[in-house]
């Protein structure tokens, strides 16, 4: 069994890095207000701005679903107080996914100004809707892989895990602004508050997206109140919910409280704590409770489940009923 150790000293690293995804912003955004619309991308690899699908593009097949690991993999950070993150907190996922013989892009896509280290950096604050954030990442993918026929896998830590189900529902609805389509194998949310964060998180909220990720907000009301036929991209997109019991952010069950197929759920002594999903968990000694049919049935496995990053490969790699 792997060494797990209690990460309770480090709460307050914990709670900054819950999680989302942001919006393109030019640079000049900062002076904006919070519910302006994304203009240009300003991004450490250069990506291009929302354009308008070519016939080729349109024309494009939806790509084959299979158990491959050669498909780019976006990795979102979660929200952050300060509006800032350090994409190396993805390290160890990568490193991971390396290890086991994943040949494509890992991609690590940053949302705030502050942002550090990321592959993909968009200009944007705490104040920016997520609206604006899932827009964004949507023009991202689209502009990167939808329009050239590839799929790609996500896994979204805390808000980043709402960002993405808010940019394929918007795609799948039409709304303005957004690409006519999407193609998302697999997503898989650590420690998304998909029904709400904690309620003593929501005592320090100020900011337009901390209101906006805590339970009762209008746009979790929105979000949830959709049907699941709505949060699955061109092709279709397998979805698999991560949560924990000693997550002391976000609750084991709005973490899992999304219609996800697969849903692992850690028990306390795993001392999964919210900034420990993406750094922890490559071995296969785990207990967890793990259910494959939408949280109808759970069944647990002592000793024999697979720690957070495994479990993240493992959903990204198989595209189907596991």
């Amino acid at each position: 069994m792997e060494l797990r150790t209690s990460r309770r000293s480090r709460l307050t690293a914990r709670i900054i890095a819950v999680a989302a995804v942001a919006p393109t912003l030019a640079a000049t955004l900062q002076a904006a207000p919070a519910h302006a619309a994304p203009a240009t991308a300003t991004t450490r690899t250069a990506t291009a701005a929302p354009t308008i699908a070519t016939a080729a593009a349109a024309a494009a097949a939806v790509p084959k679903r299979e158990n491959k690991k050669n498909r780019a993999v976006i990795f979102i950070h979660g929200y952050q107080w300060d509006g800032g993150a350090d994409c190396t907190q993805w390290n160890k996922a990568k490193s991971f996914f390396k290890d086991v013989g994943w040949t494509g892009k890992l991609i690590t896509w940053g949302y705030y100004k502050k942002d550090k280290n990321c592959s993909v950096e968009y200009g944007g604050d705490t104040g920016t809707d997520l609206k604006y954030v899932s827009k964004s990442l949507a023009w991202h993918i689209y502009n990167n892989y939808t329009s050239k026929g590839k799929t790609v896998d996500v896994v979204g830590h805390s808000m980043g895990g709402l960002i993405i189900r808010n940019a394929i529902a918007r795609v799948k609805r039409g709304h303005a602004g957004f690409p006519s389509k999407l193609y998302v194998e697999d997503v898989v949310t650590l420690g998304t508050p998909h029904s709400g964060a904690t309620h003593w998180w929501q005592n320090g909220c100020r900011s337009t997206q901390c209101k906006q990720i805590n339970s009762g907000s209008g746009h979790l009301e929105w979000l949830n109140g959709l049907p699941s036929s709505n949060f699955q991209a061109t092709g279709g997109t397998n979805w698999t919910a991560l949560g924990s019991h000693d997550d002391e952010v976000i609750s084991v069950n709005s973490a899992t409280s999304f219609k996800a197929q697969h849903k692992i759920r850690y028990p306390t002594a795993e001392k999964v704590g919210h900034s420990d999903y993406y750094q922890t968990g490559t071995g296969t000694s785990w207990t967890y409770w793990r259910s494959s049919n939408y949280g109808k049935d759970y069944t647990k496995y002592t000793n024999r489940g697979s720690g957070p990053l495994r479990s993240a490969y493992l959903a990204v790699y198989y595209h189907s009923v596991r």
